[in-house]
């Protein structure tokens, strides 16, 4: 999203700002079916929501795509796509650790 502004503001800056309306439409675009319910939200609305309050939307969805349940569902562990899963009971990550340092050899 951050990107998509970015280059919003650039066309701005070169005279050619790109309408809000197209830029939501353009963000909305590239969004995949798991993103279906804000999409719906957006284009139900009778008046235009601005770029920052989409993001939010976006980001809140996210953040609900990426809840991980374990167990009971007491416990609770947000993770972005690119974070770690910091399960205490997953171990791989240790071994895996392990490893590398194994393959390094002695020291």
């Amino acid at each position: 999203m951050q990107a998509i502004k970015t280059k919003a503001d650039e066309l701005v800056t070169l005279g050619k700002p790109l309408d809000a309306e197209d830029l939501i439409e353009k963000v909305l675009d590239g969004l995949d079916d798991s993103y279906q319910p804000v999409i719906d939200v957006v284009n139900n609305q009778e008046t235009l929501i601005t770029f920052d309050e989409l993001h939010e939307k976006l980001i809140n969805r996210e953040l609900s795509l990426n809840t991980v349940f374990f167990g009971d569902q007491s416990r609770l562990i947000q993770r972005t796509p690119t974070a770690p899963i910091n399960d205490p009971t997953d171990h791989t990550h240790r071994l895996s650790h392990r490893n590398k340092i194994d393959q390094c050899g002695p020291f």
